[in-house]
């Protein structure tokens, strides 16, 4: 069976090259009708969007304007942002167990309530 498979791989090769020149053929009468098909090929293949993208929205993105490289290095520099500690280090939430029961990235159990009632401190003694 791997003999055969070596044999068809080679021919199958071998006659690859016998498409050389029906290739050449039709691509040179394509360019004689239209000489600028492949540019008009390339630039619908540009045009075409992210396949992914364009299957989740069953949409295409046209951008009407082109945007500039905007260098934010000074604004970076400014405000530190690479040195701010994220919001992941300040709250070690991990997900939800219940409404009120939290588990952390440690897997420590938080549990949260809720007082209601009036201020101790506005109640009248009276």
């Amino acid at each position: 069976m791997c003999v055969i498979c070596v044999l068809l791989g080679v021919w199958i090769h071998e006659a690859m090259y016998a498409l050389i020149l029906p290739g050449w053929y039709a691509i040179k009468r394509v360019t004689k009708i239209d000489e600028r098909f492949f540019d008009l090929l390339y630039l619908r293949m540009q045009i075409k969007g992210n396949p992914l993208a364009n299957k989740r929205f069953n949409a295409v993105h046209y951008a009407g304007s082109s945007y500039d490289a905007v260098d934010i290095s000074k604004v970076d520099n400014f405000m530190k942002l690479k040195d701010q500690s994220s919001l992941e280090e300040l709250i070690p939430y991990s997900s939800h167990i219940t409404d009120n029961l939290i588990v952390t990235r440690n897997h420590d159990l938080l549990a949260t309530w809720q007082i209601d009632g009036a201020y101790f401190e506005c109640v009248d003694e009276a």
